[in-house]
């Protein structure tokens, strides 16, 4: 059916359209657009195939767009995972490559171990000894002061011994 018959068929139909219902027209516009456009794509090879390369380049973009939002939510997700490691290191950008998170947070495993072994000889145990301490002096600052007395005993009677004796 080509347009002039889908005209004059809409235009025969039993229930005439009055011309000054707008949305009645619209209608009739929108039916004979319709129409026409099947008309042209069934009957036009060059239009069938620029519709056929439009809605492949259309489905392309739609599935780089969904890869490329997975992979933000991928990237944002394991930042996130790892957040503490990369604000050690003052950065705090979600979509941030993997292997930058990846770096990020072996140097701060790094770090934490050595803090763990720096501190295990030398906070670790007067803190240790000053919650022990304040149990018996309710104030911290002496618990503090006590126990880093103790802690500098304990290493250094040692050590004077060991002088004393060679």
């Amino acid at each position: 059916m080509n347009i002039e018959e889908r005209a004059k068929e809409l235009a025969n139909n039993e229930k005439s359209i009055s011309i000054q219902d707008n949305n009645n027209v619209d209608t009739i516009v929108n039916c004979a657009f319709d129409s026409a456009t099947k008309a042209v794509i069934e009957n036009n090879k060059e239009k069938q195939e620029k519709i056929i390369d439009t809605a492949g380049k259309v489905i392309d973009n739609k599935l780089n767009k969904f890869k490329s939002d997975a992979e933000a939510e991928d990237k944002s997700a394991y930042f996130k995972a790892n957040v503490d490691a990369c604000e050690c290191f003052g950065y705090a950008e979600k979509t941030t490559e993997k292997w930058a998170v990846k770096c990020m947070k072996m140097w701060h495993n790094l770090f934490t171990f050595l803090w763990i072994i720096i501190a295990s000889v030398s906070v670790a145990p007067i803190v240790f000894l000053a919650k022990k301490v304040k149990v018996v002096f309710k104030k911290t600052i002496f618990a503090v002061i006590i126990a880093i007395i103790i802690y500098a005993l304990f290493i250094f009677v040692p050590i004077i011994i060991g002088n004393y004796l060679s």
